[in-house]
């Protein structure tokens, strides 16, 4: 589980990515850049799903583990076949579910300081971060933690 922490942290920094560039449909269909840069991510994604243990699949069984693992393994090696369309669906359908599931996996209870692990990779990606993207992630983990201000 301690692997599958970075690897859930890390599945979230793509999808921050992804949510980050600002690029739209439109954007999607008419510019390669945006079309290798957003597919790149989702790459990444579906390998980091690879990665994760069986147990923490489990602990999320509405996510298509398998459907993602799948992408990648067609964007990697089979790039001819890659439709944009259902790309962008993935983006706009598949992406919010998958990000509730992770945000759930990584706040989820799993045994005694078991937070810490992913608190140490929130904070380990903050590096690079504007100041106000830094406050927003310390307030999530301030409040994951159940700290309070006073």
């Amino acid at each position: 589980m301690k692997d599958d922490v970075a690897t859930l942290s890390q599945i979230l920094e793509r999808i921050e990515r992804i949510k980050a560039s600002g690029i739209d449909r439109e954007r999607f269909r008419n510019n390669p850049w945006d079309q290798d840069a957003l597919t790149r991510n989702l790459e990444l994604i579906g390998e980091a799903v690879k990665r994760l243990s069986n147990a923490t699949r489990d602990r999320a069984r509405g996510i298509r583990w398998s459907d993602i693992a799948g992408f990648r393994d067609i964007a990697i090696h089979g790039y001819d076949q890659l439709n944009l369309e259902r790309t962008w669906v993935i983006v706009e359908r598949d992406l919010p579910e998958l990000t509730k599931a992770v945000r759930r996996l990584l706040s989820a209870p799993t045994g005694p300081k078991s937070r810490l692990p992913a608190i140490r990779t929130e904070l380990l990606l903050l590096s690079g971060r504007t100041p106000s993207s830094v406050n927003e992630r310390l307030a999530r983990l301030v409040a994951r933690c159940g700290f309070s201000d006073d």
